[in-house]
């Protein structure tokens, strides 16, 4: 079994609109993190826990989507048909309204000990979500690389006035909304978010009007 691929495969779950650990009932062929060695094992649990960080920006967007019918996860192309370059990333997708993912599904290098995924990003400034290094795409077509991670790291990356709710890594392992949260924000240009929040305590086929919503709205300012 490789164990990089597993990771891999988590963080593919991770950035994705069910994060699903596919299996079987074989007692040989467990998922969970405590079954694999490092740095496999630390890899797969740090990526778990930005899932459970990501619930306020991912609740947002489920709203998004029923409330305007926008996916969580697009190809390229939807946003870009015009562009050629779009059509040529099939591992990336935007991850909401603010990111770009690119997972990594490629084995590791052996002498690198990296792996690669190509990576195309649109015009304007972008930022790797992990290590803030900047990408400036300056032509209309934008920029193609290939973005080598160690098996810790996911090529996500922001764009400039991009803004997301994050849920403080003291939250417990919970649905209800976070006590604690923090925000990233992408400097570059102004960005505008606004976070949704219920009380949970709608029925399945609750009219959405009809449900106690909070609607936070966030503004930034790459003036100030």
């Amino acid at each position: 079994r490789d164990e990089e691929l597993e990771a891999r495969w988590y963080q593919l779950g991770a950035l994705s609109p069910i994060n699903r650990l596919h299996s079987s009932n074989s007692p040989f062929n467990g998922k969970e993190p405590w079954n694999f060695h490092e740095p496999v094992r630390s890899a797969m649990v740090d990526v778990l826990r930005l899932r459970q960080a990501l619930i306020p920006y991912l609740y947002t967007m489920n709203w998004r989507n029923a409330q305007e019918g926008l996916e969580l996860i697009e190809p390229m192309y939807w946003q870009y048909p015009e562009i050629g370059h779009a059509y040529n990333v099939r591992n990336e997708y935007t991850f909401g309204s603010e990111l770009i993912a690119a997972p990594i599904t490629e084995p590791v290098d052996r002498q690198l000990m990296r792996a690669k995924v190509k990576v195309w990003l649109p015009q304007g400034t972008w930022f790797d979500c992990f290590t803030g290094r900047s990408y400036h795409s300056e032509s209309q077509d934008g920029m193609n690389f290939y973005a080598w991670r160690t098996i810790e790291q996911i090529p996500l990356f922001a764009k400039a006035g991009g803004i997301v709710p994050m849920q403080h890594e003291r939250a417990s392992n919970t649905t209800m909304n976070p006590d604690h949260m923090d925000v990233l924000l992408f400097p570059g240009a102004d960005g505008d978010f606004t976070m949704i929040e219920d009380d949970g305590q709608c029925s399945p086929h609750a009219a959405l009007q009809d449900m106690n919503v909070a609607r936070t709205p966030m503004h930034f300012d790459a003036a100030q």
